[in-house]
């Protein structure tokens, strides 16, 4: 085998090594931070569930789950709830009426 063409081979099968460490790596990393995500939205649905309180202060969540601010936002959004409009802090786990369909 040519020294030029064992060399390109060595380069090629070296990066493909390379990359696909380095996805893995990522790819561990992010099944980690997706564990806690989940963790964190069950126990506020569980939370909401448990409350005999149709609104909870955010404090309150954020002790929950043990997270600052954004983040409690960001899984209470995901988990569909939304925050109150009567100028609280507070944030509910409600059905959401269905639209109405206007002709």
């Amino acid at each position: 085998m040519d020294s030029g063409i064992a060399a390109l081979l060595g380069s090629l099968v070296g990066g493909f090594f390379s990359l696909a460490g380095t996805a893995l790596a990522q790819w561990l990393a992010g099944r980690e931070a997706r564990k806690l995500d989940d963790v964190r939205q069950d126990t506020l649905k569980k939370r909401f569930a448990a409350s005999n309180r149709t609104w909870i202060p955010m404090p309150s969540l954020m002790d929950c789950i043990g997270a600052d601010r954004e983040t409690t936002v960001r899984h209470l959004l995901l988990i569909g709830a939304r925050r109150s409009m009567a100028g609280s802090d507070s944030w509910g786990l409600k059905d959401w009426p269905e639209p109405q369909n206007i002709n």
